[in-house]
């Protein structure tokens, strides 16, 4: 049954040491909470908020990425080819018109993964693939909602 969802990411919502789904219905644009349970499965879906339209904004994940211990969604919004943070409160209270723009071009990149490059650290740094290139380029995370290297000058990989 989620063929009509776009999953946005992975990630222990509450800080309850359950791992939650957060998925789009594409057909309303509601932003949905599944609540992971550690036993058989989700429990029942819990509406973030609105406004995430299919085709408009492509998931990106969901991670920490401006270090109030929160969980933020990372989204590309496709009209003005931007990234944008929509910042956690812990609640659910996120979403679209209140993202901040963090990166541009993002069209020409496919995203590979939020991971800690560096070591165990609060900076998560982001990989993307340059679809014309074919090369997967590191995008350091600073920890506060910004990078250390926002251009993606670090290649690790090649031919992708």
């Amino acid at each position: 049954g989620w063929c009509g969802y776009t999953i946005f990411g992975i990630e222990d919502w509450y800080h309850n040491q359950h791992f939650d789904v957060l998925a789009r219905e594409d057909a309303t644009g509601i932003m949905w909470l599944y609540p992971g349970d550690l036993q058989s499965g989700a429990g029942a879906r819990v509406q973030l908020s609105t406004g995430w339209t299919a085709g408009t904004i492509d998931p990106f994940g969901v991670i920490n990425f401006n270090g109030d211990n929160h969980t933020d969604i990372m989204a590309r919004y496709n009209p003005g080819n931007i990234l944008r943070m929509y910042a956690g409160d812990g609640t659910g209270g996120t979403g679209p018109p209140t993202g901040v723009q963090v990166g541009s071009g993002e069209n020409e990149y496919t995203f590979f993964g939020f991971l800690d490059y560096d070591g165990p650290t609060t900076e998560p740094d982001m990989l993307l693939r340059n679809n014309s290139t074919g090369n997967v380029q590191l995008f350091k995370g600073n920890g506060t909602g910004g990078w250390t290297d926002g251009l993606g000058q670090t290649v690790i990989a090649s031919g992708w």
